[in-house]
C-alpha cells in the first residue's frame, strides 16, 4: 500500500495541471455549470481522447505482473504526462472566493475516494484476505483523473449548492442595516 501511496506523488503533480485548465474554463464561463458543460462537450474529443487511455491500459498490464511494477509504471507514465503538460503550462488562474471553494470540493471529493481506499485495505488487513485490490485502487484513480472534467462540473456543482445555502439575502442585509 505504501508503494500505492508514494505512486501518487507524479500523479496529483500532472493533477494540478489538468485541474487548472477545467477550473479556468469555468471561471471563463463565470461559474455557469451549463455553459461549462457544454463547452467540455464541444471539446469532447480535446478533453477524453488524452495519453491518459494509454495509463489505463499500462497499468492494467502492470498490475496483473506485480504491486511495485504498477507503482513504477505509474510514476513514469505520469512523470512523462506531467513534463508534457508543464510545457504548455501558463499560469492564468485568478483565485476568487467561488474558485478556491470548487478547488476545496475537489479535493474533498479525491479525500473520500482516498479515506474509502484506507478503509477497504485496513478491512482487508484484518480479514486476512488473499485477493490485493491494488489493481482496483490504480484503476479507480487513473479513471478519476480521465473523468476531471466531470469532478470540477460536481465540484461547481457542490459549490453553487454551498451559495444557495450559506448565501444571505439582500433583503436580510438591508434590514440589519435599517
Amino acid at each position: 500500500m505504501i508503494y500505492f501511496f508514494i505512486s501518487l506523488t507524479t500523479y496529483f503533480c500532472y493533477l494540478i495541471i489538468k485541474y487548472q485548465k477545467h477550473l479556468c474554463l469555468l471561471n471563463k464561463d463565470k461559474f455557469n455549470l451549463s455553459k461549462y458543460n457544454q463547452d467540455v462537450m464541444k471539446n469532447a474529443a480535446h478533453n477524453f481522447l488524452t495519453p491518459e487511455i494509454l495509463g489505463i491500459i499500462i497499468v492494467i498490464i502492470a498490475v496483473n505482473t506485480d504491486a511495485k511494477m504498477a507503482g513504477i509504471s505509474m510514476v513514469v507514465f505520469y512523470t512523462l504526462l506531467f513534463l508534457y503538460e508543464f510545457k504548455g503550462y501558463k499560469k492564468e488562474i485568478k483565485l476568487t472566493k467561488d474558485m478556491i471553494r470548487t478547488i476545496i470540493f475537489i479535493a474533498i471529493i479525491y479525500l473520500i475516494l482516498f479515506i474509502g481506499f484506507i478503509i477497504d485495505y485496513v478491512s482487508m488487513q484484518k480479514a486476512f484476505l488473499l485477493y490485493d485490490h491494488r489493481s482496483f485502487y490504480y484503476t479507480l484513480v487513473i479513471i478519476a483523473g480521465y473523468l476531471s472534467p466531470f469532478i470540477t462540473l460536481l465540484a461547481g456543482l457542490l459549490n453553487n449548492l454551498w451559495l444557495k445555502i450559506f448565501k444571505k439575502s439582500p433583503k436580510k442585509k438591508a434590514k440589519t442595516k435599517k
